[in-house]
C-alpha cells in the first residue's frame, strides 16, 4: 500500500497523539468501511421486505381528473 508522505506523516503524528499506531487507525476505519457497507445490505432487504408485503393503506376510488385538479 502506497499513500503520499505528507498524509503519512500527518496520520503517525495523529497516531502518536492519540497513542495508537496507524496500523490500528487503518484497521478501525477499514472495519467501519466494510461494517457500514453490511448495514446497508441489511437495511435494503428490510425495506424490500416492506415494500413486498405493503403497507396496508387504501386508496378510495378516484373522482377526479386532471383538469379538476389543475382548475384555479
Amino acid at each position: 500500500m502506497s499513500i503520499p508522505d505528507d498524509l503519512a506523516r500527518r496520520v503517525r503524528a495523529f497516531a502518536s497523539q492519540h497513542d495508537t499506531s496507524v496500523s490500528a487507525i487503518v484497521t478501525e476505519f477499514l472495519s467501519e468501511l466494510v461494517g457500514s457497507e453490511v448495514r446497508y445490505e441489511d437495511v435494503w432487504a428490510a425495506e424490500e421486505a416492506i415494500m413486498a408485503s405493503g403497507t396496508g393503506m387504501q386508496i378510495g376510488a378516484i373522482t377526479w381528473d386532471r383538469d379538476d385538479v389543475h382548475r384555479r
